[in-house]
């Protein structure tokens, strides 16, 4: 390995070294601010389209013209509740919207049901005409019932009712399944044809932050939307001022957590535009949360009423159940989104590790198990290639001295070392990119390993063994990045001879280390296989390699 390489390698174990510095440096802890106001608009980066100023200021809600505010006597919000075997929703009376979502197969701390919905108020479900300032969250609605309860292949509809001030009567329905997350959703306002056809669903608030590892699930919040045949989004919300994206046919919207969405999905026809609108909150420990609220823009078709079919789906990330819909709603997994690598490259492989990992699960139902098993797979395919390196660096060893010779010989002939070393890679059948191959290929299923880890919700909390009890966060007593750290010492111990490279031996094990030791458990888990069986491999090419001693002649006859 050159002077160069090794240069490189120290600046690569820097840069993960001092990554975390330079997060927090641009993203310093701030005391919790009494109202916060960093929001931001849709990211340009990935194809999204451009932003312009927000058509309406940032007081709007707050200043409702009286002919559709409900009556001056305030009636008190009571809760509706809905039950599934999948969900347990509670509607508030004040706008019909969701209060509370949580998902009964699905835990926050291994033994609590999950809460999706943030408690404060102006969070959830809410139709506005903006440019009439009517907003459902303003008005007093009655249910048709105070609770629904599901079972087997059932479904039940739920339908408020409220009355604005100018006599409008407005109608939403929702339709809940006792086997989807999908909630069927309509809504009529009777505006007898002088309030135009433009409305706007909107989900305010986002979701909460459901995962221990805080800032790492942060990471991955942002508002999402197809906007045409791109998928566009935003995580940042830095800026402070509003942004919107400008319109065009959108076919869902969503607000995301690390594993769990909140989807607005047009049924009638595609919508007419994207907003979206994100707060960043502080507390004492720093970023605490992140308010993303996303707006769907829509034309309504009744003659005379304003009105239209969705679908609302608040519930897991799990790619099956998105690519059911049939309109690229899976994209939201954002399977491709590994560092370094482009995502046509890794998505396919992502999604076919994906499949695999269930399949095996129906098998083995532990996922440790089952990324064990993956492991031994892929060695088994790869080790025509691993041997032949493995031989190639095994000879490149033994020939370490003739081209020590080499190169004092030729010292001041530079062309002719290059000649005459190549000459004797081809007298023994050594390719000096023969060691790369594997690597080379292990590299995007890496990657996709490192998507699925991290993004998968059936990974989500799988516990494998003893300490490690979940395989999409890292471990928290560095046993894996220790033990894989020591493979990839006594890996390098067997292949590099030559004493100038001696330090390699030390300098690439601490650099895997540090990068892998905040990793997800299962990723290490794979790598750390991969050293194992990387030694065993070397160790048994060496030994095929070993020439037996030549026979003795024999004796001559007297």
């Amino acid at each position: 390995m050159d002077k160069r390489t090794v240069i490189g390698l120290v600046l690569i174990a820097l840069v993960f070294i001092l990554w975390p510095v330079y997060v927090q440096w641009i993203n310093p802890k701030k005391p919790a601010p009494s109202q916060p106001v960093a929001t931001g608009g849709v990211d340009t980066s990935r194809g999204a389209l451009p932003l312009q100023p927000s058509a309406r200021p940032s007081g709007a809600e707050e200043k409702k013209p009286a002919a559709v505010q409900a009556s001056a006597v305030s009636i008190p919000a009571e809760t509706v509740a809905v039950e599934t075997p999948l969900a347990s929703y509670k509607l508030s009376t004040r706008g019909a919207t969701f209060v509370s979502v949580v998902l009964k197969n699905h835990y926050l701390d291994g033994k609590k049901p999950l809460e999706l919905l943030p408690s404060e108020a102006g969070t959830g479900f809410e139709i506005s005409l903006p440019h009439q300032g009517f907003y459902t969250s303003s008005l007093d609605f009655k249910p048709d019932s105070k609770r629904r309860e599901l079972s087997g292949d059932q479904k039940a509809t739920l339908t408020f009712n409220a009355q604005t001030e100018g006599g409008r009567e407005v109608q939403i329905s929702y339709t809940f399944s006792a086997r989807s997350y999908a909630i069927e959703t309509s809504f009529l306002v009777d505006s007898i044809g002088d309030w135009g056809r433009d409305y706007r669903l909107g989900w305010k608030g986002g979701l909460l932050v459901t995962e221990k590892r805080r800032q790492d699930a942060l990471n991955y919040f942002g508002a999402y939307a197809r906007m045409g045949t791109e998928v566009v989004h935003q995580k940042s919300f830095k800026s402070d001022s509003l942004k919107e994206a400008a319109l065009g046919e959108t076919y869902w919207v969503a607000s995301r957590s690390k594993y769990f969405a909140a989807v607005i999905i047009p049924k009638e026809a595609p919508g007419t535009g994207f907003w979206a609108e994100g707060v960043q909150v502080y507390d004492s420990a720093g970023l605490a949360g992140k308010k993303i609220s996303v707006f769907l823009g829509a034309a309504s078709r009744q003659p005379s009423a304003v009105g239209g079919r969705f679908t609302l789906f608040v519930g897991p990330l799990d790619y099956g159940i998105l690519r059911s819909f049939g309109i690229g709603l899976e994209k939201l997994l954002d399977l491709g989104a590994a560092p370094l690598t482009p995502d046509v490259l890794v998505e396919p492989i992502a999604v076919g590790m994906l499949w695999l990992f269930k399949g095996f699960y129906k098998f083995a139902p532990n996922y440790g198990v089952v990324i064990i098993v993956f492991s031994v797979l892929i060695k088994l395919l790869t080790l025509p290639l691993s041997r032949k390196s493995a031989k190639s660096m095994a000879r490149m060893a033994e020939i370490q001295p003739r081209l020590e010779k080499l190169k004092e010989k030729y010292k001041k002939d530079p062309k002719k070392l290059n000649e005459e070393t190549l000459k004797l890679y081809r007298e023994i059948g050594f390719n000096p990119f023969a060691g790369c191959l594997p690597l080379l290929l292990q590299f995007p299923l890496f990657m996709a390993l490192y998507a699925v880890l991290s993004t998968a919700i059936e990974l989500r909390q799988a516990p494998f063994v003893f300490w490690v009890n979940d395989l999409s966060a890292a471990d928290r007593f560095f046993i894996l990045p220790i033990l894989m750290t020591v493979l990839m010492f006594w890996q390098q111990k067997l292949t590099i001879r030559d004493p100038k490279q001696k330090m390699m031996v030390y300098l690439l094990p601490a650099i895997f280390f540090f990068f892998f030791f905040q990793m997800p458990s299962g990723l290490v888990l794979y790598w750390t296989l991969f050293n194992l069986f990387s030694v065993l491999e070397q160790y048994w090419v060496k030994k095929q390699m070993v020439h037996p001693a030549p026979a003795a002649p024999p004796p001559v006859a007297q």
